[in-house]
């Protein structure tokens, strides 16, 4: 028997040892519901289960984008909504001034709610944000620039290319349609009066109009149908605000004497008209590339959805070469993934009045009513396509949220088997290593009793 080193003992103490280690082992991992609690627990384990924990949490920050996207695209919708409505109040007032039922003073009135919803339109574009963010005035449209000022690109289709140079050529300036008149007398006679009809709207003379009265009317007439009238002693020049071949000049009148008075023989019957502008295809365009204009603004189409719409200032000079770049930002990028370039880009158009083209809608003449008809339909249409556009981007992000919940769900499952402890299969651990824990303290103890049994071999 030996005194000096008790092996028992020491055999024990290292199986206790390992024991109560089992034990603390088993603890943590069952208070903390965790079989990696240390990365000597797992290192694979825990390297992955790191990996998808960062995923996972990814997923919860893209659906929670996403759910904002939707509250993005909500808030828009809901200003179009309006806007709609609006458009289509603009297009029951248009149907109702276009009927020879009303008089100039009707007319006048409907020109005064329509320019009072034409305001309206322009400021909900203006003030429709989102955390501070513009959703209607274009900010979030991609976006397009020339390198000559007075050429400007309104819109253009996702399909366009953003890699290749476009150039055009403004073959014909965007112009008015004028006629130039000689000077205005007085109506002092029976056989001067009448009526003189300029684009379909009537105003009657009658003896005694002076020559001041005359200027009054004849202002008054071309108000009605967009025509500036300015000149003096010696004549008057018309002018209309519209750019464009649709733009026209045209003077009727039955009575020579009428016509003679009011300085307009030689118009009458030879109406003048505007020009469109005209452009020619430079570079980057396909030979199936075609182009329709309507006074200042250009519309190039082509094959797959390929469109650019732009507006030309009258200013600009003819035979001018212009370079558009067209760019793929301006867009608002949902981050809709976990990981890098996992986007989708919320594209919305402008609707403002000059967006929209209704900014100069002129209510005082059948003509321009009939017109502003037209001009509300193609509005409607954009605001319709837009919104249209808007509904399949929120049904995507609703597809999204789900398809991102499902994917957390079963990641956060396969993170679990990995990191999660089976608390049955610990309890069970924990029980042995507790037992073995208690049978090691035991035998520790009648271990450290064997060398008092050399006592009595001594005595």
């Amino acid at each position: 028997m030996k005194i000096n080193n008790n092996m028992s003992a020491v055999i024990a103490n290292g199986q206790l040892k390992k024991a109560e280690n089992r034990v603390a082992a088993a603890v943590e991992r069952l208070s903390s519901g965790l079989r990696i609690n240390h990365a000597g627990d797992d290192p694979a384990g825990m390297a992955i289960s790191q990996k998808m924990k960062s995923q996972i949490r990814g997923l919860g920050r893209a659906s929670d984008n996403s759910a904002d996207g939707v509250s993005v695209i909500e808030t828009a919708e809901g200003a179009l909504t309006e806007v709609h409505a609006i458009l289509n109040r603009m297009r029951e007032l248009a149907v109702q001034s276009a009927s020879d039922t009303n008089e100039a003073v009707d007319r006048e009135s409907i020109q005064k709610e329509i320019d009072s919803l034409t305001v309206e339109v322009d400021r909900i574009a203006k003030d429709t944000e989102f955390n501070g963010v513009n959703l209607l005035d274009g900010s979030l449209d991609y976006r397009g620039y020339t390198d000559v000022s007075g050429v400007n690109v309104l819109t253009f289709a996702e399909s366009v290319p953003t890699d290749k140079e476009y150039i055009i050529k403004v073959t014909t300036q965007p112009q008015q349609a004028k006629a130039s008149g000689g000077v205005m007398q007085g109506i002092t006679s029976e056989a001067q009066e009448g009526a003189l009809m300029l684009n379909g709207e009537i105003i009657t003379f009658k003896k005694g109009d002076t020559a001041d009265d005359v200027l009054g009317k004849i202002r008054t007439l071309a108000n009605r149908v967009g025509i500036s009238v300015s000149g003096g002693a010696t004549g008057y020049e018309y002018v209309t605000d519209a750019y464009g071949s649709a733009a026209r000049v045209d003077f009727r009148c039955e009575n020579p004497d009428l016509a003679t008075a009011l300085g307009l023989d030689a118009l009458i019957g030879n109406p003048t008209y505007g020009i469109d502008t005209a452009i020619s295809f430079e570079k980057g365009f396909e030979d199936t590339a075609s182009y329709s204009a309507t006074g200042t603004r250009v519309e190039i189409t082509d094959r797959n959805g390929f469109s650019i719409e732009m507006e030309v200032d009258p200013a600009v000079e003819k035979e001018k070469l212009v370079t558009l770049d067209i760019m793929d930002i301006g867009g608002m990028n949902l981050q809709i993934g976990a990981n890098e370039n996992e986007v989708m880009v919320l594209k919305i158009p402008a609707t403002t009045c000059h967006a929209l083209d209704i900014e100069n809608l002129n209510f005082l003449s059948r003509e321009g009513s009939g017109e502003a008809i037209t001009t509300l339909d193609e509005a409607i249409g954009r605001v319709s396509s837009t919104r249209a556009s808007l509904g399949a981007y929120q049904n995507r992000l609703e597809h999204t949220i789900s398809s991102l919940d499902i994917a957390e769900e079963n990641m956060t499952s396969a993170m679990s088997r990995i990191e999660d402890v089976d608390m049955a299969e610990e309890m069970s651990e924990y029980t042995a290593a507790s037992v073995i824990q208690q049978a090691g303290i035991s035998v520790l103890g009648q271990a450290n009793d064997v060398p008092q049994m050399v006592l009595q071999l001594l005595n």
